[in-house]
């Protein structure tokens, strides 16, 4: 692999873990917004 293709390749692979946490973002709204319920962790307890 030439230098240019794995400077993007690692480009690309650091955006990884912000999309991923968008993406939760938005499927917490989603849920939120068609009614459904969400679980989360609050100190040591899971809250619907």
């Amino acid at each position: 692999m030439n230098t240019q293709n794995e400077q993007t390749l690692d480009f690309l692979e650091r955006q990884i873990p912000d999309l991923a946490a968008a993406a939760v973002v938005a499927a917490y709204h989603q849920a939120l917004a068609s009614g459904q319920s969400v679980l989360q962790v609050e100190g040591d307890e899971l809250i619907e």
